[in-house]
């Protein structure tokens, strides 16, 4: 649940930054492939989201509206953490930079 949440967040964020929901698929798989490794900053930015997100689910999970109902937080959580990445590239929060394979292709 807090890796769909981390792929969803980010593919977010992708989305805007990149122009679109086909554009973001290659920079959001470069971003978990490559750019991960890589990148101290962008591994962070990843460890930071699945460990928010995995805390989140549990949280939840223990509430009790989501006690009888966990599967409505493999849908919930991933696509709140889809509006939050999409919230984070239209408020300007980080620098918009779309990752791309550059050299690399």
């Amino acid at each position: 649940m807090a890796g769909a949440a981390t792929v969803s967040a980010v593919w977010g964020y992708h989305m805007v930054v990149c122009g679109g929901i086909l554009a973001s698929v290659v920079p959001t798989l470069a971003t978990f492939c490559l750019h991960v490794f890589l990148r101290p900053d962008y591994a962070l930015a990843v460890l930071l989201t699945a460990t928010c997100s995995g805390a989140t689910g549990l949280t939840l999970a223990r509430h009790r509206l989501f006690r009888e109902r966990k599967e409505l937080l493999f849908f919930l959580l991933p696509a709140a953490a889809m509006v939050l990445g999409l919230g984070l590239a239209l408020s300007g929060g980080l620098p918009p930079h779309c990752p791309s394979l550059g050299a690399w292709r």
